[in-house]
């Protein structure tokens, strides 16, 4: 009678191998080892070793039977996912063993009971955030970041000091390695890219040498940072809309290097960190005594710490950023705004019956195409489909508003259409008839207010507009 593998043999084969579909057809994975495909033979292979006989020698006829029973019995992957905190199979409610394969790795340093002497990770944290309540507030960042990675954190943390004073430590050789593979080291055009998917699979996600304040950059940023979901896309892949796990921090020598809008609440801007002796003072601390106590117990005595800190909500809040005093000296005003508060005034006084895109680009620099068209629908300003001649023999596309209808007034160029328009009366005098001429220009940038105005003693318009 053919005979099937023991529960003793199949309970160790569970903790290597898995079954999941692939392109519609049942695979084994050998889960330890990046969950690669392997064939069969290798997971028999195994269950002869473990067992101490090949019991699949003597399955005779019953072979592809006892094979499907053996696989049956391993855990049936039915989906992956990135799941922070949990095992790495999680059981599917109300089905008997079928799993979501999770691609959240577990960090290798983990808390133990033992008390540890942390004074130079003190010493450390006091160097590189010299104010009290602000290293507090690091310490509670990073606590929460490592031991409750499934918590998002609504905030993102700016890490500013002079070169060499331990930033990189920091980040490199205690945050990421105490938060293991789910640590990502990048440049912000890595995050703000079409092509993002690392940040579906990571809680932390290093920014270094932020040096970039342009307001696009800290726009891309926003949804990151806060949003529970956020849009990911991987090359030949659809965009998807995972969980948001990712807690952004950013390290810069520079002392501005991201925009902060007024009234912002995503960034934890720390003071600027600076030697608190020498640069070489700074290093001898940091590569003679530190490293070297990091190497021994050191980052084991960090977790123990991290796991006695209190993360009561009260104390801390993890979805508002700390308003402080560094925060305040980079904080900037949008010019875009008000330029786009000045056009919708300049549009509401003047009555323009239409007006050209390209005439308000120059008189007012620094807004783009897209903020224009916002303002002139908001002013009832419509685009025409074909190019009309309003003025002269020129055609132009237009941005018309039926509001105005009855008046003449086109605001072709920033400056005044004519730069110095001419016309002509008739004068009469003792010396006879002649053409003088009369100078006439628009004091708001365009075109005549008016078809033209006729002298008394004229017969011909003035302005030049028909």
């Amino acid at each position: 009678m053919s005979q099937q593998y023991s529960d003793k043999t199949i309970s160790t084969l569970k903790e290597r191998f898995a079954m999941a579909t692939i392109n519609g057809r049942q695979a084994v994975l050998d889960v330890t080892n990046d969950d690669i495909v392997v064939h069969s033979s290798i997971l028999l292979s195994s269950a002869g070793q473990l067992e101490g006989r090949y019991l699949h020698h003597s399955w005779g006829d019953n072979y592809l039977d006892l094979l499907a029973r053996l696989k049956g019995r391993l855990r049936q992957i039915i989906k992956t996912k990135y799941l922070p905190g949990k095992g790495a199979f999680v059981p599917i409610g109300g089905y008997d063993n079928q799993f979501i394969r999770n691609r959240y790795h577990q960090p290798s340093i983990q808390p133990t009971e033992h008390v540890l002497d942390i004074s130079l990770f003190v010493e450390f944290m006091e160097r590189q955030f010299p104010i009290q309540e602000e290293r507090e507030l690091v310490v509670a960042l990073m606590a929460m970041n490592i031991r409750r990675p499934e918590r998002k954190i609504r905030q993102a943390l700016l890490i500013r000091g002079e070169q060499g004073t331990g930033k990189g430590v920091l980040m490199d050789a205690i945050w990421g390695r105490l938060v293991g593979s789910n640590y990502f080291k990048c440049r912000c055009r890595n995050v703000t890219a079409r092509f993002n998917e690392f940040l579906a699979s990571n809680t932390t996600i290093c920014i270094d040498e932020l040096y970039s304040n342009q307001k696009r950059n800290s726009d891309n940023l926003k949804t990151i940072i806060t949003d529970q979901r956020f849009p990911v896309e991987g090359k030949g892949k659809d965009i998807t809309s995972p969980e948001n796990y990712c807690f952004i921090v950013a390290t810069s020598n520079d002392w501005s290097p991201v925009y902060i809008e007024e009234n912002d609440r995503r960034w934890f801007v720390p003071q600027f960190s600076r030697h608190q002796d020498s640069k070489e003072e700074t290093q001898d601390f940091i590569t003679k005594r530190f490293i070297p106590w990091l190497e021994s117990d050191g980052l084991q005595a960090i977790r123990n710490y991290l796991e006695m800190i209190d993360l009561n909500i009260g104390k801390f809040n993890f979805d508002m950023a700390m308003d402080t005093q560094s925060k305040r000296e980079l904080i900037q005003i949008d010019p875009r705004e008000e330029l786009m508060e000045e056009l919708e005034h300049f549009l509401r006084d003047s009555s323009y019956h239409g007006v050209r895109l390209k005439a308000l680009q120059d008189k007012f620099k620094g807004l783009v195409d897209n903020d224009i068209r916002q303002v002139l629908k908001k002013c009832n300003y419509q685009r025409d489909k074909n190019a009309k001649k309003y003025i002269e023999e020129k055609r132009y596309r237009w941005w018309t508003n039926s509001l105005h209808i009855n008046s003449r007034r086109y605001l072709c160029e920033a400056e005044n259409y004519f730069k110095e328009p001419l016309t002509y009366i008739k004068n009469t005098s003792e010396r006879g008839v002649q053409d003088v001429p009369i100078a006439f220009s628009s004091d708001d940038a365009c075109c005549s207010s008016d078809t033209g105005v006729l002298s008394s003693n004229a017969n011909t318009v003035l302005g030049g507009v028909q």
